[in-house]
């Protein structure tokens, strides 16, 4: 019996020696990934010097709630409304509620599976049946009772499990940064249509104004062809320059009932719905405070980067577990229970039953499915990295390029602002000579008409000044920050 038992142990030793020996000549050839992930987009040095611009200043990275530096009461209804009922925003959080139940699934792997089973089996043979036969003594009637346990588990020796479970861990944080992503967007586009909503109501009164001054020189010039002062080429010259105006008034409150739909998408409420949508005043800072080291916190900040980032780490681990598939896997399977053929000596000693299945299992021929599965993950990270890097290129680009419009935008304010002066000045004038009888009501509306035309190209740049601004918020993350990683 002895000599049985070394017989024994020595062939389970050589058994496992030689399942060893199979995974020790496995080859990984070309399964580690070719391309490395950009530390930064790089921005110029003259880009984050803001000493001598008129547009920046130095300052901290925008805010979870960068929207409220407008001290708009009503914007800021507006983006709470948005962030609770936005139904890309609710879709995303319902896809990270999925990605974490799949995460769960994949953690049970990590435990041993415990499961009960009962069955009942009652059956009556055939006096003619074989298992009858003359001399059986097995009866007519057979009421065969089993119940017990099942336990099953995977040893995890190279980390397979584990690795696919991270996977899933970096899955699900991919999904956290496109809700923060997706929250970004649908908060920026909403102030883009209120800025656009704003400029609308205020060239609105432009334009009103702008009509009544050009309806008071068609009276004037009807008035003076009635007297035989002027030709009817006046008349009918300022009868289009109202038509005009008329047609930008009607274009404009076309406009505005856009915007509002848009404002009724965005923050998940019906188009029926009564919503306040009155002309208010934003406020704009003059400088745009712009943050230190841009180009080296830019990447913590973005969450389009996270994101990909997280799915980089996700394919990496799951090169891990096509790199696991390749070694021997140790599944040990168990139960125990009761079996009876009478419910009355069920839970007798001597109809306990039980079963021990421990197994091996290695991969020996698998006509290069296994090595192709690991150079298509490697490929797949290898192409996740190429995208990482090339969102930090179009992330650096975005935030140059926001920051040289906006400072264009701001220069062009400073022109018109001057232009505006000359209007007004101009007009002041227009109104001496008309008060002391040098000149006519006509020279004076025209002086208010020009005014009103500065004024109003002045509202368009500070649209696309604001616009700028927002963009730039957006570019730099909008309040955004990468969590540290936890290895645990």
């Amino acid at each position: 019996m002895i000599a049985y038992n070394k017989i024994k142990k020595s062939r389970i030793y050589f058994l496992g020696f030689i399942l060893i020996g199979f995974a020790a000549c496995t080859n990984f050839k070309g399964s580690k990934p070719s391309e490395t992930m950009a530390k930064t987009g790089g921005i110029p040095d003259e880009i984050e010097d803001v000493s001598h611009s008129q547009a920046f200043e130095k300052g901290n990275w925008p805010k979870e709630n960068w929207w409220e530096i407008f001290q708009d009461e009503n914007l800021n209804i507006l983006a709470k409304k948005a962030i609770d009922n936005n139904f890309s925003l609710l879709v995303a959080k319902k896809r990270i509620e999925v990605s974490y139940q799949r995460a769960n699934q994949v953690k049970s792997s990590l435990f041993p599976h415990l499961g009960s089973f009962f069955s009942d089996n009652y059956e009556h043979l055939s006096k003619d049946s074989i298992d009858r036969f003359f001399p059986s003594k097995v009866p007519a009637v057979i009421n065969q009772v089993d119940l017990g346990l099942d336990f099953s588990y995977e040893f995890d020796f190279w980390g397979k499990n584990r690795k696919a479970y991270l996977s899933s861990i970096e899955k699900m944080r991919a999904k956290l940064a496109e809700k923060e992503l997706i929250k970004l967007m649908v908060v920026t586009n909403l102030v883009k249509v209120y800025v656009e909503l704003q400029t609308a109501y205020c060239q609105k009164e432009l334009l009103e104004e702008l009509l009544h001054e050009n309806q008071s020189l068609l009276d004037y010039n009807a008035l003076r062809l009635t007297r035989a002062l002027d030709n009817e080429i006046d008349v009918e010259s300022s009868k289009q320059q109202v038509a005009k105006i008329e047609k930008r008034l009607r274009d404009n409150e076309k406009e505005i009932a856009l915007y509002k739909h848009q404002i009724h998408l965005l923050i998940g409420s019906s188009q029926d719905e009564n919503i306040p949508l009155k002309k208010s005043e934003m406020f704009f800072a003059s400088r745009f405070a712009l943050p230190n080291d841009i180009s080296s916190n830019l990447i913590a900040r973005r969450a389009d980067v996270a994101m990909q980032k997280s799915i980089v780490a996700s394919f990496c681990y799951d090169i891990g577990v096509a790199k696991a598939a390749f070694y021997p896997s140790l599944n040990l399977k168990a139960s125990a229970g009761v079996e009876s053929l009478h419910w009355s000596d069920l839970f007798t000693s001597s109809n306990f039953s039980g079963n021990l299945n421990p197994s091996i299992y290695l991969p020996i021929f698998e006509g290069g499915r296994l090595r192709a599965n690991v150079r298509e993950k490697v490929n797949e990270v290898d192409s996740a990295i190429l995208e990482y890097n090339n969102l930090i290129l179009k992330a650096t680009t975005e935030v140059m390029d926001e920051i040289s419009t906006f400072s264009s935008f701001v220069k062009q304010c400073s022109y018109q602002d001057e232009i505006i002066e000359s209007s007004r000045v101009k007009r002041a004038l227009s109104d001496l000579r008309f008060q002391i009888g040098i000149s006519n009501i006509k020279e004076l509306i025209e002086s208010k008409k020009e005014l009103i035309e500065s004024t109003f190209t002045q509202t368009q740049l500070q649209k696309n000044k604001s616009l700028s601004f927002v963009l730039l918020i957006k570019a730099l993350g909008g309040g955004f920050e990468m969590e540290e990683e936890d290895d645990n």
